[in-house]
Protein backbone atom coordinates (compact mmCIF):
# COMPACT_ATOMS: atom_id res chain seq x y z
CA UNK A 1 0.00 0.00 0.00
CA UNK A 2 1.13 3.67 -0.95
CA UNK A 3 1.87 6.13 1.40
CA UNK A 4 -0.86 8.28 1.95
CA UNK A 5 -0.37 12.25 0.29
CA UNK A 6 -1.26 14.95 2.15
CA UNK A 7 -4.12 15.66 1.35
CA UNK A 8 -5.44 12.22 2.74
CA UNK A 9 -3.38 12.94 5.65
CA UNK A 10 -5.36 15.93 6.08
CA UNK A 11 -8.61 14.59 5.59
CA UNK A 12 -7.94 11.90 8.28
CA UNK A 13 -6.85 14.75 10.50
CA UNK A 14 -9.84 16.31 10.49
CA UNK A 15 -11.82 12.91 11.01
CA UNK A 16 -9.53 11.50 13.78
CA UNK A 17 -9.84 15.17 15.66
CA UNK A 18 -13.58 14.34 15.31
CA UNK A 19 -13.55 11.37 16.75
CA UNK A 20 -11.41 12.20 19.33
CA UNK A 21 -13.28 15.19 20.57
CA UNK A 22 -16.95 14.09 19.49
CA UNK A 23 -18.16 17.07 18.83
CA UNK A 24 -22.15 17.71 17.94
CA UNK A 25 -20.81 18.48 14.66
CA UNK A 26 -17.77 19.51 12.83
CA UNK A 27 -17.15 21.70 9.70
CA UNK A 28 -14.84 23.10 7.22
CA UNK A 29 -15.55 26.47 5.70
CA UNK A 30 -14.03 29.49 4.11
CA UNK A 31 -13.17 32.07 6.42
CA UNK A 32 -11.20 35.17 4.29
CA UNK A 33 -8.14 33.39 2.46
CA UNK A 34 -8.33 30.57 4.63
CA UNK A 35 -10.40 27.61 5.25
CA UNK A 36 -11.37 27.22 9.05
CA UNK A 37 -12.06 23.55 10.52
CA UNK A 38 -14.40 24.02 13.30
CA UNK A 39 -15.94 21.63 16.12
CA UNK A 40 -19.55 22.37 17.89
CA UNK A 41 -19.28 21.56 21.45
CA UNK A 42 -22.36 21.99 23.55
CA UNK A 43 -22.76 25.99 23.06
CA UNK A 44 -19.34 26.66 21.96
CA UNK A 45 -17.98 26.68 18.58
CA UNK A 46 -14.54 25.82 18.51
CA UNK A 47 -11.56 26.59 15.78
CA UNK A 48 -9.88 23.18 15.00
CA UNK A 49 -7.51 24.00 12.68
CA UNK A 50 -6.91 26.63 10.16
CA UNK A 51 -5.07 26.30 6.97
CA UNK A 52 -5.27 27.42 2.98
CA UNK A 53 -8.18 27.47 0.86
CA UNK A 54 -6.37 25.25 -1.62
CA UNK A 55 -5.63 22.49 1.00
CA UNK A 56 -8.62 21.77 2.55
CA UNK A 57 -11.13 22.31 -0.55
CA UNK A 58 -8.67 19.49 -1.40
CA UNK A 59 -9.44 17.64 1.46
CA UNK A 60 -13.13 18.91 1.27
CA UNK A 61 -13.02 17.26 -2.14
CA UNK A 62 -10.65 13.74 -0.71
CA UNK A 63 -13.91 13.39 2.03
CA UNK A 64 -16.60 13.56 -0.76
CA UNK A 65 -14.93 10.77 -2.58
CA UNK A 66 -14.54 8.17 0.57
CA UNK A 67 -18.46 9.43 1.12
CA UNK A 68 -18.92 8.79 -2.66
CA UNK A 69 -21.04 11.42 -3.28
CA UNK A 70 -22.52 12.07 -6.48
CA UNK A 71 -21.43 15.31 -8.53
CA UNK A 72 -24.60 17.74 -7.75
CA UNK A 73 -25.06 21.34 -9.78
CA UNK A 74 -24.41 24.81 -8.38
CA UNK A 75 -26.87 25.65 -5.56
CA UNK A 76 -27.43 21.70 -4.80
CA UNK A 77 -25.87 19.86 -2.71
CA UNK A 78 -24.73 15.81 -1.27
CA UNK A 79 -24.39 13.69 1.56
CA UNK A 80 -23.10 10.73 3.09
CA UNK A 81 -21.67 8.10 5.06
CA UNK A 82 -17.77 7.87 5.35
CA UNK A 83 -17.12 4.40 7.31
CA UNK A 84 -13.11 4.51 8.39
CA UNK A 85 -11.50 1.69 9.64
CA UNK A 86 -9.20 1.90 12.23
CA UNK A 87 -7.01 -1.38 12.94
CA UNK A 88 -9.08 -4.07 12.79
CA UNK A 89 -11.29 -4.17 15.84
CA UNK A 90 -12.65 -0.23 15.27
CA UNK A 91 -15.06 1.39 12.77
CA UNK A 92 -15.94 5.15 12.72
CA UNK A 93 -18.75 6.31 10.69
CA UNK A 94 -19.08 10.10 9.76
CA UNK A 95 -22.36 11.84 8.14
CA UNK A 96 -21.20 14.37 6.07
CA UNK A 97 -23.04 16.88 3.68
CA UNK A 98 -21.00 19.14 0.75
CA UNK A 99 -22.20 22.46 -0.67
CA UNK A 100 -20.82 24.90 -2.89
CA UNK A 101 -18.22 25.01 -4.98
CA UNK A 102 -15.05 26.42 -5.96
CA UNK A 103 -14.42 29.37 -3.20
CA UNK A 104 -18.07 28.48 -1.41
CA UNK A 105 -16.98 24.62 -1.09
CA UNK A 106 -17.93 23.84 2.45
CA UNK A 107 -18.63 20.51 4.58
CA UNK A 108 -21.26 19.95 7.35
CA UNK A 109 -20.11 16.65 9.39
CA UNK A 110 -21.24 14.78 12.59
CA UNK A 111 -19.88 11.03 14.14
CA UNK A 112 -22.27 8.89 13.87
CA UNK A 113 -23.25 5.13 15.00
CA UNK A 114 -22.83 2.59 13.11
CA UNK A 115 -25.69 1.47 10.83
Amino acid sequence: MSEPTGVEKLAFAVLLAAAKKQPSAFRIRPDGGDYVVEHRIGEETVEEMRGSREALAAAIRKLAVMANLPVYKAGESASGLIHLQVGTDRALYFAILVRGHGPTLALEGRVVDPP
